[in-house]
């Protein structure tokens, strides 16, 4: 894919996957969560999914995050939240969510996908 694209194309995609790795580092919670944004109790399902996206970026982060992931599951189990808006904002989650975005964060910390290398 990268082949195909010129310089300058490369270097602005570049630029938003860090400018997009930098934003999620600030939502981190203190307690090492992430919710729908600073602040907003985290969930299970957007702290997994940023772990993931940010598992060739700061691995110090995703510890963080993944403590925050057993103590959740320690005291609750699975539990599911809302994820997102369907149509005319009905709220929709999957009871499945939180265990699949789980596995996949830990898939990605102990074996990290190679990144986005496009620099020339």
């Amino acid at each position: 894919m990268c082949g195909s694209l010129d310089t300058s194309m490369k270097k602005d995609i570049e630029k938003l996957l860090s400018d997009a790795w930098q934003y999620l580092l600030k939502q981190q919670n203190r307690d090492g969560s992430w919710g729908g944004e600073a602040g907003v109790r985290g969930t299970m399902e957007e702290t997994a999914l940023a772990i993931s996206a940010l598992t060739e970026k700061d691995r110090d982060a995703c510890h963080r995050g993944f403590e925050w992931l057993e103590n959740e599951y320690r005291q609750h189990g699975l539990r599911s939240a809302p994820i997102g808006v369907y149509f005319a904002m009905l709220w929709y989650d999957e009871k499945l969510y939180p265990l699949i975005y789980y596995i996949e964060a830990i898939r990605r910390f102990l074996k990290p996908a190679e990144g986005f290398q496009c620099a020339t």
